[in-house]
């Protein structure tokens, strides 16, 4: 039953004295799951933010919410039975922007919101985005990154970012390689990176997340 049924029955139970309906026990709504925040080519600004859509779906809506630190998530726009959002007025290959994706199911409520996706926007023609991130210990506050070239990529040079809850923070620029090592850690921290390439004065979008802990 809807939200605005529930009402209405409610309110004419009370008006002939009766007891109200008690609400329907439910469990909420699963949340979307693989956000992603994909530059779009040629868009000076643009960000497609895509999900996975849980299944079954039924009649959903996806708000979407840009994650802004020290503020919080702001709500940036909705669709129905969708998976992608554009969103638009970002600044061309500048920081990060970070996204979440929560669900709306009539009669069950809100979901939990999803888990952060993060990307840079598209001002110039979108390139390849690294591959599977691999993160290994290797000694006392030390770690092995690597991760999978996109081809070409001659000339490419590569970030590495981590998101500590709040923002994203950029933990080493390296050349044209497929690893490197970050040293000075703290023991026992999982470290979650996802890699950035820049050619050209582009940026690609983030690769997938690789994790790792310290020993």
């Amino acid at each position: 039953m809807s939200r605005t049924g529930r009402a209405l029955i409610t309110a004419l139970l009370a008006l002939a004295g009766a007891a109200p309906l008690a609400p329907a026990a439910h469990a909420d709504p699963a949340a979307p799951r693989d956000v992603r925040a994909n530059p779009v080519p040629g868009g000076q600004g643009w960000i497609d933010v895509t999900w996975t859509r849980p299944q079954p779906e039924g009649d959903s809506w996806y708000q979407v919410y840009r994650d802004v630190p020290g503020a919080g998530p702001q709500h940036v726009g909705e669709v129905y039975n969708a998976g992608v959002l554009r969103v638009t007025g970002h600044v061309p290959g500048g920081a990060g922007y970070c996204y979440r994706v929560r669900r709306y199911v009539d009669g069950q409520g809100y979901s939990g919101m999803s888990a952060m996706g993060c990307g840079y926007a598209g001002g110039v023609a979108a390139m390849a985005a690294p591959g599977t991130v691999t993160v290994v210990p290797i000694g006392p506050g030390r770690l092995y990154v690597a991760w999978v070239r996109p081809a070409p990529d001659d000339g490419s040079t590569y970030e590495l970012h981590r998101n500590d809850g709040t923002r994203w923070v950029r933990m080493a620029s390296v050349g044209d390689v497929y690893s490197t090592h970050l040293t000075g850690l703290a023991g026992g921290s999982t470290y979650c990176l996802n890699v950035v390439r820049l050619r050209d004065g582009g940026r690609s979008g983030f690769s997938p997340a690789g994790c790792g802990t310290v020993h």
